[in-house]
């Protein structure tokens, strides 16, 4: 979607609120890493957390082809809507993306700061 409709929350929530399930892949630029995230919980524009049944998962492609899932651990901080970031994903963020995240440097993923999705055995 970024490279097309471009890289806003507005563009983002315009395209993909009230759709139903989300799957979003990303591939970073400056390491050519492909991960992403998953949630059966509606996207919105309406601020909060949105907790549902611990379905939601983060994705990680490794470099032996192979993918990494982390389960949601914490269904109270599966997912936390706002209509000026594209997507969070963990309290505190094991998957941010913000506004303008092509031009700006706060986009990030984390693994391993909170409890919100498992953080697989070796990381």
């Amino acid at each position: 979607m970024g490279s097309k409709d471009g890289f806003t929350a507005k563009s983002f929530h315009e395209k993909c609120d009230e759709k139903g399930r989300l799957l979003i892949l990303l591939r970073s630029k400056d390491y050519n890493k492909i991960f992403g995230a998953y949630t059966g919980i509606p996207w919105t524009s309406i601020l909060g957390w949105k907790d549902g049944n611990g379905s939601s998962f983060l994705i990680s492609y490794r470099e032996d082809k192979t993918f990494i899932q982390l389960k949601c651990l914490d269904k109270e901080y599966e997912v936390y809507h706002s209509e000026k970031e594209i997507i969070q994903f963990g309290i505190f963020g094991n998957l941010y993306i913000c506004n303008d995240c092509n031009i700006t440097k706060n986009s990030c993923s984390y693994l391993g700061c909170n409890n919100s999705y498992e953080v697989p055995n070796g990381m």
